[in-house]
């Protein structure tokens, strides 16, 4: 593992233990825009048939 996948690994972690600890106790809570959760993606499309010039 990277530095950088270490430290995602890290941040998902304590975001997972903290909404577990939340749970146990009956608190309510959401998931906000922790930016574990929310990256931009670039995303493709691949369609079938085949690439005309």
């Amino acid at each position: 593992m990277d530095a950088a996948a270490i430290r995602d690994f890290d941040r998902i972690a304590g975001e997972i233990g903290r909404t577990l600890l939340l749970a146990w106790t009956g608190q309510t809570f959401a998931l906000g825009s922790t930016p574990i959760w929310v990256r931009n993606v670039a995303v493709a499309l691949t369609l079938p048939g085949e690439v005309r010039p």
